[in-house]
């Protein structure tokens, strides 16, 4: 009965991946950001609009810029000018926003001074995130002379570094390996194509899609005439989409009657009108070059494709960076079969198969989640009293980038929070009675595997478990997907932030707390309680399902990465009875994480 019973919850657990794995498929069929697309966009009084925030063009004193009667997003957008300001050493009175006529969109302009544009791109690339989460929609760069010196529109999830990534692969791919650069070049397409079905008003995803087709090759009629369509259908309902189609159109060199003059626009005018309304990133850089093309300037054409260099140069270290880890990644997993002299999946089986042999019952479990529930909970009100810029997405990211070190007190406690509660359960109902090491497997060696040992099966399960994520990393990369999420986006914003006494706290609660409190909770309380009453697959593959459902990684790679990680570990404590190895390999994973995360956000 017993193993029925084992067999069964396995596929239960096997059944629970599926879905939500199938779920997350949808979400990368139907599109990303699911906007309601029969929302016509409003009119915007970009200069008629703009004004100080308060009115006022001295100093904002927002001590409490989160109070519980007052954390909205106006409030969210002051905050975040005021700490511009500080870190820009900009006079407030040089940062304007102007909310949209009838609407919630807000526009940004700033006095820039060209010597230190460098460092603005930097910082508005890094906010991209909060800017749409407050509804950010563009950033206007004034030069002293109060000439417009670059216009940033907010990149959408879909469009932006991950298309300019796309582009710049299908260069340096193109004269070795043409069929590579066409798979980029095609799966770009594709992602547009969804993105396209997504929002059907946004005339620039069809611009992004016409310059995939002409790298390809491939015809453009069907884009220019989706565009001359698009043009006239919205003219009435989306006045500002249907304008910048209509110069999408005469770009194009194909004014269609009735849509706009049938005069054709100087090239230097069309390259100027695109500067002011694209992003300034690589896909901005190849609808100027077609520009100059159609109008016979290859010299020009030519140049334009190093008008952003600095977004090429972003996305050339992070290339480089990748290839050093999937290179490395590759150099170790080689390793495996030749520089160990036990190897992981054929380590000898432990006399005695590991299984709790203490007295948990039928009781003490229920007991043990009852009580994890109130003191996890009861923590997290605490923390949300101290820190209540944690309730609002908005708020968590500005305080991830802005008070670095803040965020990052939270992501250590949050992660003692999460765990050391069932530990603290689990020992008080369960083991008052055994050594702590015997309870929680905490031993550095036994009788049939040394401290060495521990060591090197704990690298070799690091190296299984980083081979996957590099897998994971791969096929993200392939399908543009997933896209950011609140945890995800704080975090890299909190690396970027370049607070060393931050970025030292997050490395501690990243790579040091959460992997020994986890393994503790997961391999020395969860899967010999698993193994008492089941078998040992079903206990491995349930408790891995656990792992990973508990760290929300529902995209189904993601989640076949987690996977494999709770079972590795946990296979591991199966051969040597101690959970030394598995902590081994967290650390080193999630280091290694926030290194290549550090690198790509500073480098």
């Amino acid at each position: 009965m017993s193993r029925t019973i084992s067999w069964i919850l396995a596929a239960i657990a096997i059944f629970c991946c599926v879905c939500l794995g199938v779920s997350e498929i949808e979400k990368m069929v139907i599109g990303p950001g699911a906007e309601d697309s029969a929302e016509a966009p409003v009119d915007v009084e970009i200069d008629a609009s703009l004004k100080q925030p308060n009115g006022e063009t001295d100093k904002l004193e927002l001590d409490n810029p989160f109070a519980e009667d007052a954390a909205d997003i106006e409030l969210q957008r002051r905050y975040l000018i005021e700490n511009l300001s500080r870190k820009w050493n900009t006079p407030l009175s040089g940062i304007a926003v102007g909310s949209a006529v009838g609407g919630s969109e807000a526009h940004l302009r700033i006095d820039c001074d060209p010597a230190k544009k460098r460092s603005f791109d930097k910082v508005i690339d890094d906010l991209q995130y909060p800017f749409r989460i407050l509804d950010i929609k563009d950033i206007t760069l004034i030069a002293p002379d109060h000439k417009v010196l670059e216009v940033n529109t907010v990149a959408s999830d879909t469009l932006g570094y991950a298309m300019s990534r796309d582009l710049v692969m299908f260069e340096a791919t193109k004269p070795w390996a043409p069929w590579l650069a066409n798979g980029i070049a095609n799966s770009a397409i594709t992602h547009l194509n969804k993105c396209i079905l997504n929002s059907p008003l946004d005339p620039a995803l069809v611009a992004y899609r016409l310059v995939f087709h002409k790298e390809l090759g491939q015809d453009t009629t069907s884009d220019f005439t989706f565009l001359k369509q698009l043009a006239n259908s919205i003219e009435e309902t989306a006045p500002d989409s249907a304008d910048l189609a209509k110069q999408l159109v005469k770009l194009s060199n194909c004014t269609a009657s009735g849509t706009g003059s049938s005069s054709k626009p100087s090239s230097d005018d069309m390259a100027q009108y695109i500067r002011e309304h694209f992003n300034p990133d690589v896909l901005q850089t190849y609808l100027i070059k077609d520009v100059y093309e159609w109008s016979k300037e290859p010299e020009k054409a030519t140049a334009a494709l190093k008008e952003q260099p600095y977004q090429r140069e972003r996305i050339n270290q992070s290339l480089l960076l990748d290839g050093v880890t999937f290179t490395l990644t590759a150099v170790l997993f080689a390793s495996l079969f030749f520089a160990f002299d036990k190897k992981l999946f054929k380590l000898p089986a432990l006399e005695m198969p590991i299984a709790c042999p203490f007295p948990y019952g039928w009781v003490k479990p229920f007991l043990i989640v009852i009580f994890t529930a109130i003191i996890t909970t009861l923590g997290f009100f605490c923390a949300m009293a101290i820190a209540p810029e944690q309730l609002k997405e908005g708020s968590l990211m500005l305080t991830s980038y802005f008070r670095p070190i803040k965020s990052a007190s939270l992501v250590c406690f949050e992660e003692v929070n999460l765990t050391v509660p069932a530990i603290f359960a689990a020992i008080v109902l369960v083991g008052r009675n055994m050594k702590l090491v015997d309870f929680l497997k905490l031993h550095f060696q036994t009788d049939t595997y040394s401290k060495k040992d521990m060591m090197k099966i704990g690298l070799q399960c690091f190296i299984v478990t980083f081979s996957t994520a590099m897998i994971a990393t791969l096929l993200t990369y392939w399908f543009h997907y997933p896209w950011e999420k609140p945890g995800g986006a704080s975090t890299q914003l909190l690396t970027a932030s370049g607070s060393i006494p931050a970025i030292f706290t997050l490395f501690l609660g990243y790579a040091v707390i959460a992997p020994i409190f986890e393994e503790m909770a997961f391999r020395g309380v969860l899967h010999p309680f698993l193994r008492r009453r089941l078998l040992l697959v079903p206990s491995l593959i349930i408790g891995a399902t656990i792992f990973a459902v508990a760290h929300l990684e529902f995209t189904p790679w993601w989640l076949v990465d987690k996977l494999v990680f709770g079972f590795v570990n946990a296979y591991a404590l199966e051969k040597t009875n101690s959970i030394v190895p598995g902590v081994i390999n967290h650390i080193l994973t999630n280091s290694f994480v926030l290194i290549f995360m550090l690198a790509s956000m500073n480098w």
